[in-house]
């Protein structure tokens, strides 16, 4: 997972040079004090690896059992560091043009929310499904079985946070029914009878 992102193992073997990992017993009053988050990320990206990480990760009072498996919520950690706090460490070691590239081909990945890497949840997909018109089919469908269901006694209440005052176009007298909010919601519902 880890090369799918990253790319070529130059990252890998930079990682492995890295004060904090290389020489961990050394640099362990700054692991513990300014990344302990980060150190355990980038250990558990080693671990995966294969690598023994028994030395670094005693730096922080853990054997390399008590480490987690890697996951989508470490790697956007690691990265973070990666293009944050430990840039200049990975710049010197790879070059700043490397840093500067795992950034472009992180946000073509659409999985850059600012400075932080969202792998897990990206802003794009968070932003697209907010914004889904489909939630509207979904809530009339939800509201259809419901009312099959149950006939006459069907009481509903549906939650929106959006009133969406600009999709009611008083010109037509009815509601754009293409975007998210409560008037397209309400007409939705209302058209469906």
């Amino acid at each position: 997972m880890i090369d799918e992102i990253v790319g070529e193992g130059v990252w890998i073997d930079a990682l492995r040079q890295h004060p904090w990992i290389a020489d961990a017993p050394t640099h362990a009053e700054a692991i513990v004090d300014e990344g302990p988050e980060w150190t355990v990320a980038a250990l558990a990206v080693l671990h995966e690896l294969g690598d023994d990480v028994t030395l670094p990760a005693a730096a922080l009072d853990l054997t390399s059992h008590d480490l987690p498996a890697l996951r989508a919520s470490l790697l956007d950690t690691f990265l973070t560091g990666v293009l944050t706090d430990h840039a200049a460490t990975f710049a010197s070691l790879l070059g700043d043009e490397s840093v500067r590239d795992l950034r472009r081909r992180l946000d073509r990945l659409g999985a850059l929310d600012g400075t932080r890497v969202a792998l897990q949840h990206p802003p794009s997909v968070r932003s697209a499904l907010a914004a889904s018109a489909s939630k509207l089919d979904a809530a009339v469908d939800a509201v259809r079985v419901e009312a099959q269901a149950r006939g006459g006694a069907l009481r509903a209440v549906v939650l929106a946070d959006r009133i969406r005052e600009t999709a009611w176009d008083p010109e037509r007298g009815a509601a754009v029914l293409d975007t998210l909010g409560v008037v397209p919601l309400f007409e939705r519902l209302r058209s469906a009878r």
